[in-house]
């Protein structure tokens, strides 16, 4: 058994994987995701395990067509701090930080895949008109939580 300290030592950085929507279900593949859960529904009353597992990777298969899942991981604070103090907000707001102008600088540091890390693509991507503001925002909640939330200290013990 591992003492405190070693699982201290082994902690790893923060990640976050980011659902971003690449596509749209089809009006046949929505009403087969609606077929295959009733299904599931019925697998799982029976108890049929292997089943309502299939089913539930065909449910998988179909939304992935239309969903990337794309990791990130939190940078050294050092280097987070060097990317948010390279950005200051213009107008004093934000606590000081322009994160529009962050954010692509920020996603490819954290980026998980070689080719994402690219913070010219990026900014091309952001500003491209594809991704609303609500899908930047999350993008940035993601990113300044994996480099900035800590588990709350005030949560009861079982």
């Amino acid at each position: 058994m591992s003492s405190l300290r070693d699982k201290l030592a082994a902690k790893a950085r923060r990640r976050a994987v980011v659902p971003v929507e690449v596509g749209q279900l089809t009006d046949e593949d929505e009403r087969r995701v609606v077929a295959l859960q009733a299904q599931l529904l019925l697998a799982l009353r029976d108890g049929d395990e292997a089943q309502a597992q299939a089913l539930q990777d065909d449910i998988d298969a179909t939304r992935e067509s239309v969903v990337a899942q794309v990791g990130f991981t939190a940078l050294d604070p050092k280097d987070f701090e060097k990317v948010t103090a390279a950005y200051p907000s213009e107008d004093g707001e934000d606590n000081g930080l322009d994160w529009h102008k962050a954010l692509p600088v920020l996603a490819a540091l954290c980026a998980d895949e070689e080719d994402l890390q690219d913070d010219e693509w990026w900014s091309e991507q952001l500003e491209a008109g594809t991704w609303n503001q609500g899908e930047q925002l999350a993008l940035w909640q993601a990113l300044l939580h994996i480099n900035t939330a800590a588990p709350s200290p005030y949560i009861p013990k079982g």
